[in-house]
């Protein structure tokens, strides 16, 4: 299905209609171009050719994951838009509430386990890195989904352990950051982290960028991300069934 998605003597929509097919088939995920019943998520639809472009995107890197993965954990759908921008409320004033429009590069629902992700225009010819690590980013928000409040609270343990060194998570991922954060997203709370790091485990160039990192990082930072990088491996471990193992991740660095 690649080999069609690439060559360009093939129709799109004969072919945006059997890659939707396939990905249903394959992985049990619907593909949707637009956001259509979000009430707090706006975006506009993709044409014709940035679709297509996008499920060859998506079908490379899902199929990075087991092939029952995402039948196992209940991945449902895909939304793809551009624009893609969210509606958040804050009260001020006696609790009156304002609408602040704010872009952002996806979104997930883990209990409707649904994907909204953000197609970049201007990244085509650069192959799309801030989607590809985006889908992978949002696909771990439903994994973790039902229990995030365990998994969260075994890091903020681990930084309260190593606070001095270390810090603990702000909340607002700006100015310099500590050096046990894989980023300074990941600093905002121990969900965003675990999602950079899945970003990180599923691109393989970001991964031995990461190695090198962690081969040369202050004793105790290194200690912190190398129990973070562990609990990672355990995480994946267990949302594949035992597949994704230490060969698997070899394999993958490997590509």
């Amino acid at each position: 299905m690649l080999n069609v998605l690439n060559d360009p003597n093939y129709p799109d929509d004969e072919t945006i209609a059997q890659a939707q097919k396939t990905i249903a088939e394959t992985y049990g995920i619907n593909t949707h171009n637009g956001e259509t019943h979000h009430i707090d998520t706006v975006g506009t639809n993709l044409e014709r050719d940035e679709l297509r472009d996008t499920l060859r995107v998506v079908m490379e890197e899902l199929a990075k994951y087991p092939c029952d993965f995402f039948r196992r954990n209940t991945i449902k759908a895909m939304h793809f838009v551009k624009n893609l921008a969210k509606y958040e409320t804050e009260d001020i004033f006696k609790g009156k509430k304002i609408w602040e429009k704010r872009h952002i590069g996806g979104r997930s629902w883990w209990k409707l386990k649904e994907i909204l992700l953000l197609y970049y225009p201007h990244q085509k010819k650069t192959d799309h890195p801030s989607m590809r690590g985006t889908l992978h980013h949002e696909i771990t928000h439903i994994l973790d989904g039902h229990e995030r409040s365990k998994l969260d609270k075994k890091w903020i343990s681990l930084h309260e352990k190593h606070s001095r060194v270390c810090g603990t998570y702000t909340g607002k991922g700006e100015g310099p950051i500590s050096p046990c954060f894989v980023s300074a997203y990941g600093s905002t709370s121990p969900t965003e982290e675990r999602a950079e790091f899945a970003e990180i485990f599923m691109l393989p160039q970001r991964h031995k960028e990461f190695l090198a990192r962690l081969a040369n990082a202050p004793k105790e930072a290194q200690l912190v991300l190398k129990k973070k990088y562990s609990d990672m491996k355990e995480n994946f471990l267990r949302w594949s069934g035992g597949v994704m193992n230490d060969a698997y991740w070899d394999a993958l660095l490997k590509e």
